[in-house]
């Protein structure tokens, strides 16, 4: 009888370690495992597939057509979120015959440009920084007055000053007008005396929004009434003019009338996500979308009083405003929020009596600080935190405000 000895397991070679072996059988388990995983995928989407055609055979069968069944209740996509905030930079203010950059804190003040005209009578408009914050554009010349008309023109100035570059004449456009950027940071439309137009900052191609005739009558005409702002996907243009609120391509295709108020229509501003536009109509705030539907009035106020200048927040979720009770002659200027409904109204600043020339206050652009100017016995720029609070001056004189953007590194 011949005894056959078990077969024996072989070494493990010298380069075959016993913790070579176990990784070893370890990643053959998870092979394994992504192969029941897939094996278990396919059953599914082969048990869907027949579970479909089942459903459009029966819905033939019984006469029903197919497409009257009901769709499996699949969860609706999540809103776009915003991009980041960009980082605070300084803010633009005009002190005397220049412009100048301050760092929020008060330091740092340097000067970006001088009033590109006669000393005398060159003053400054509205300015705005560019959405990278490389380059500043603003409104500059005459300021007429009782028997003079505004002879004002856009120029554009680097980040770092330089001399300012003649971009368009504005003629006797408003000087408070927003100036305000494609997304792309490339052109600026503004309200000229005979229509909208659209700068290109980089080229110095100007170009007039060409309107349909049916809508001239209604979009163009005098500069002073008028005021554009970009969409935030640079697709639209709000434009308000004269009672209408309306929004127009950048090629003046596409006009269309989204809200009509009897007591005049300004300063219309986006949501940060393009689908609504708040407004103010004499002394009260509006807020509709950007098809024109789901009007609503947010806040009505007094004669005289506001509330107006309406901001978003960078995040969408709060309205920056300014507000003037009192009767003529001794108004108050205040600065009030409230959510985008127009609920949980806070009342930031209350300033004294009189005011006089008022600027309106903007977000930083993180949303985390406010800064504004008024002409009061206390007047001057004023920055301050979105409850109120750590309030500090920058300047001692009314200006208009433009916060620098930074982009996040």
């Amino acid at each position: 009888m011949t005894v056959t000895a078990p077969p024996q397991r072989p070494r493990p070679r010298e380069h075959e370690r016993p913790d070579d072996l176990e990784a070893l059988i370890e990643e053959a388990r998870r092979r394994a495992r992504r192969r029941r995983l897939r094996n278990a995928a396919a059953a599914v989407a082969a048990a869907a597939i027949a579970l479909g055609a089942l459903a459009a055979w029966h819905a033939g069968s019984s006469g029903t057509s197919a497409q009257a069944i009901a769709p499996l209740a699949l969860p609706k996509p999540k809103p776009i979120p915003l991009h980041p905030p960009p980082r605070n930079g300084e803010i633009a203010v005009v002190q005397g015959n220049d412009l100048i950059a301050v760092a929020p804190d008060g330091s740092r003040r340097r000067r970006l440009t001088t009033c590109p005209g006669p000393y005398a009578d060159c003053n400054f408009g509205t300015f705005s920084w560019s959405p990278d914050g490389r380059s500043l554009v603003f409104l500059a010349g005459h300021i007429g007055g009782a028997f003079t008309l505004n002879s004002l023109s856009l120029y554009s100035v680097a980040a770092y000053g330089s001399p300012s570059r003649l971009v368009a004449r504005c003629g006797d456009c408003n000087q408070y007008q927003e100036l305000s950027w494609s997304p792309d940071g490339q052109r600026v439309v503004f309200a000229a005396d005979n229509g909208l137009y659209v700068a290109n900052v980089v080229s110095g191609l100007l170009r007039r929004i060409d309107l349909r005739a049916a809508e001239r009558a209604a979009l163009d005409g005098p500069g002073a009434g008028t005021t554009a702002t970009w969409s935030p996907s640079g697709s639209s243009i709000a434009v308000a003019a004269r009672n209408e609120l309306y929004t127009v391509s950048p090629d003046g295709s596409g006009v269309a009338r989204i809200a009509f108020i009897g007591g005049g229509v300004s300063d219309p501003k986006w949501s940060p996500d393009g689908t609504r536009l708040a407004f103010d109509s004499g002394d009260d705030l509006y807020v509709v979308d950007e098809d024109g539907s789901h009007l609503k009035l947010l806040l009505g106020g007094a004669y005289g009083s506001g509330p107006g200048v309406p901001t978003w927040s960078p995040d969408g979720r709060r309205i920056l405003y300014f507000y003037t009770p009192g009767s003529p002659g001794s108004f108050r200027g205040e600065v009030w929020s409230m959510r985008a409904d127009g609920s949980d109204r806070r009342l930031l600043y209350n300033g004294s009596c009189c005011v006089g020339e008022w600027h309106p206050p903007i977000w930083s652009p993180d949303g985390r600080w406010i800064a504004f100017s008024g002409a009061t016995e206390t007047s001057g720029v004023v920055v301050m935190d979105v409850r109120g609070t750590h309030r500090r001056k920058l300047l001692d004189l009314s200006s208009a405000v433009a916060w620098r953007p930074l982009p996040r590194s």
